[in-house]
């Protein structure tokens, strides 16, 4: 089947404005995701602006993989540092994490922080070590798991947003015609992961796409305790 994209009233800017005023609006507690990549890198700038304009606060998590390019922690630090002032949490994450390695044969599967082993660079000293800070976490989970339990633990079971930074273009999940949405009223909206451990039962989760070239029919009130993900 062929995707045939139509182009909407509304600007890229002003189509991600306007979903990003709706969490808002209707969200006490907001977390943008950040990678240090361009995608997040232009999500975080357009909520804490939105912030910063309407006098509310943000949190932020960034996955610190320990081998990353040093042009890239330096302008993670140069946010974090430029968006103090809304910034309510900062959850610089560099904990023992596993994720997939394609670029080795040999060994399949990365862990960033993991321990009893020489670490490409040091973490800085802001930076979450404590295996203990959050209550969910195991060492050496996947990154996977990891950010699927922080959402929940993040949500406490009460109305929280989570935002992720993803281009419609980019991903084929995202853009399929086939994809099923947690909103009819929302077409940007997808089933998002299942409750943390010792949640309640029933209560959904959802995450929300801000692709541009896809826009629902309004934007209604959230009536239910879940936790959203702007992409």
């Amino acid at each position: 089947m062929t995707l045939i994209k139509l182009p909407l009233p509304d600007s890229v800017l002003q189509a991600a404005q306007k979903r990003i005023e709706w969490v808002m609006d209707n969200f006490p507690r907001i977390c943008v995701s950040f990678s240090g990549g361009k995608d997040s890198t232009l999500m975080l700038h357009l909520t804490a602006l939105h912030a910063r304009r309407t006098g509310r606060k943000i949190s932020v998590l960034f996955i610190d993989w320990e081998a990353q390019f040093s042009c890239t922690i330096t302008h993670c630090e140069a946010l974090r540092e430029t968006y103090q002032d809304v910034i309510e949490r900062f959850f610089w994450v560099a904990l023992p994490l596993t994720t997939q390695n394609s670029l080795s044969q040999f060994a399949p599967e990365w862990q960033c922080w993991e321990p009893g082993t020489p670490w490409v660079r040091q973490p800085p000293p802001h930076a979450i070590t404590d295996p203990g800070y959050f209550s969910f976490y195991t060492p050496g989970m996947s990154f996977e798991n990891f950010v699927r339990e922080f959402a929940d633990w993040f949500s406490a079971n009460r109305p929280a947003a989570v935002l992720v930074g993803i281009r419609a273009d980019e991903s084929l999940t995202d853009s399929s015609p086939s994809r099923r949405a947690a909103n009819s009223a929302l077409p940007m909206t997808s089933p998002g992961p299942p409750q943390r451990r010792g949640a309640t039962r029933g209560t959904p989760t959802l995450f929300m796409t801000g692709k541009p070239l896809i826009s629902g029919p309004g934007l209604p009130k959230a009536d239910s305790p879940v936790t959203h993900s702007i992409i």
